[in-house]
């Protein structure tokens, strides 16, 4: 018997329990997601409270999304390849030239 690649788990977010279908070899991605979103739900309203839960889900939404920028601009390499293109094209003119 084949198991399926895709399967459905149980996610619970601060008080909200839903389930999403999800590959196998993405299964820890999406629990450690989970429990990202609620350690900052958490955290957020120790930091700042008496706000609503729904204020609270989209301030801890922002600051996971906040993460994720940094680190998808961090893991951008086009900068460091334009700047080895020149750098290449710079020695390669020097070498032509002599």
């Amino acid at each position: 018997m084949e198991e399926s690649e895709d399967f459905t788990i149980r996610l619970t977010v601060w008080e909200h329990t839903f389930y999403v279908t999800v590959k196998r070899q993405e299964e820890e991605i999406y629990r450690n997601a989970a429990k990202a979103l609620d350690m900052q739900y958490n955290k957020m309203t120790s930091q700042y409270p008496g706000q609503t839960p729904s204020t609270y889900m989209c301030m801890a939404a922002l600051a996971v999304a906040v993460l994720w920028q940094k680190e998808t601009s961090r893991n951008d390499t086009r900068p460091l390849v334009e700047s080895m293109k020149r750098i290449l094209t710079t020695l390669g003119a020097d070498t032509q030239a002599q």
